[in-house]
């Protein structure tokens, strides 16, 4: 009997202490989890924020690295006449180019290839080069015996200064290429303004002066050219040489895609019209249209 109750006995305490014991590990699989769940979701917490900030640094950085750049290429068609002073008129392909790198440097076919030294949204101050294009006699019948002038450089100051619609830029050009040796400055004045929700035109108006160097090149007629062509022989000496006017049309006609035109009315003065190269055989009254189409990445 004795030895039944002792079995009895240590069969209950296997019993509850197996209870207890699984309890307890339950219980600790339980905390386990749990603190397993919930480690994982403060990593996850942890994790998503720092892979979204990651991603918005990622973002913001090639925003900026594009921002940094401002590109438009095309393709610009022109007639204008066949030389500064003639009559007749020719039709020209050029690229069109227009390249901003923040607000420190750019290449376009207007200003060249150029740097701000100061820069303000109203009032920028540079240097720029510019090119220039050749003058052949075999350009026109009528500058038959009249020498060749070369394309080549010049390099200059620029200032452009805007007030509102309103905007005025000068410019100093000297030639660096020994084909003119000449000095040009240039001002304008011109508006800004739209005539309808998209088609943005600016209307200005220019003037441009030239030294005795620049215009003996384009409008003298030494000795020699003279017995060659047939022409008086003729000394331009220094002095305003043209008022232009002129508008351009820009109009975005889908997504990045532009087009721009433009027309220009120059009327040579003094020395320039007086020349014979313009006053027998050309005209004073030169007209310039372009038509282009560029896109902007």
């Amino acid at each position: 009997m004795q030895a039944k109750q002792l079995q009895f006995l240590v069969f209950l305490t296997f019993f509850f202490s197996g209870s207890v014991f699984g309890e307890e590990t339950n219980k600790s699989n339980t905390l386990k989890n749990i603190s397993t769940k919930n480690t994982n979701k403060k990593v996850a917490q942890i994790y998503h924020p720092l892979v979204k900030d990651l991603g918005n640094l990622d973002n913001k950085f090639r925003k900026k690295t594009q921002g940094d750049w401002s590109i438009m290429l095309g393709g610009l068609a022109t007639v204008r006449p066949k030389y500064m002073g003639s009559d007749q008129y020719k039709v020209n392909g050029f690229p069109l180019i227009d390249i901003k790198y923040k607000n420190t440097s750019f290449l376009n076919y207007q200003e060249g290839l150029g740097i701000n030294l100061l820069y303000a949204p109203s009032f920028r101050v540079g240097i720029a080069f510019n090119y220039y294009g050749s003058r052949d006699e075999n350009d026109s019948d009528q500058l038959q015996g009249l020498s060749d002038i070369n394309a080549g450089v010049n390099v200059g100051a620029f200032g452009n200064v805007s007030f509102g619609k309103f905007y005025t830029k000068l410019k100093i050009r000297q030639d660096i290429s020994s084909n003119h040796d000449g000095l040009i400055i240039s001002g304008r004045l011109g508006y800004k303004t739209t005539l309808t929700k998209k088609l943005r035109v600016n209307i200005n108006i220019g003037t441009t002066f030239a030294n005795e160097n620049y215009m003996n090149t384009y409008f003298g007629i030494s000795k020699a050219q003279s017995l060659a062509s047939g022409l008086s022989q003729f000394n331009a000496g220094s002095s305003i040489k043209d008022f232009e006017g002129g508008l351009n049309f820009i109009y975005p006609v889908y997504k990045n895609w532009t087009a721009l035109a433009f027309t220009k009315y120059v009327r040579l003065l003094n020395d320039a019209a007086s020349s014979p190269l313009v006053k027998v055989v050309g005209s004073k009254n030169q007209l310039k249209l372009g038509l282009g189409i560029a896109y902007r990445f």
